[in-house]
């Protein structure tokens, strides 16, 4: 298994920065045991003064992990995007051709 631990300082926030105070580590644990050993040596060490002090700490244990191809991922937005852009430019076209019709009369 693959091991984290979210790390929360609590409060409002500082700054109005995003994520301000949350911290999530992957931990060297094979099992939920060590894994809360490491937590805890890692509170000891890091988040034991007044300014670092945690409010809420949760480890996770992840069974899957799964890479999303971003970038593939936004490409496919873009397409999506400008399907839609080019789809929208040719109703509007079409709706000025029908105006043009009106005002000047079918040519054909």
């Amino acid at each position: 298994m693959i091991y984290f631990v979210h790390l929360d300082q609590g409060g409002e926030g500082c700054d109005y920065t995003i994520g301000c105070g949350h911290s999530l580590q992957r931990l060297k644990a094979g099992n939920i045991d060590a894994a809360r050993a490491e937590v805890e040596a890692l509170i000891a060490e890091d988040y034991s003064s007044e300014m670092t002090e945690v409010a809420h700490v949760k480890i996770l244990e992840v069974a899957t992990v799964l890479d999303l191809d971003v970038r593939a991922h936004y490409q496919s937005l873009k397409e999506k995007k400008d399907a839609a852009d080019a789809k929208a430019h040719t109703e509007r076209e079409r709706i000025e051709f029908e105006r043009l019709k009106q005002k000047f009369g079918d040519a054909t």
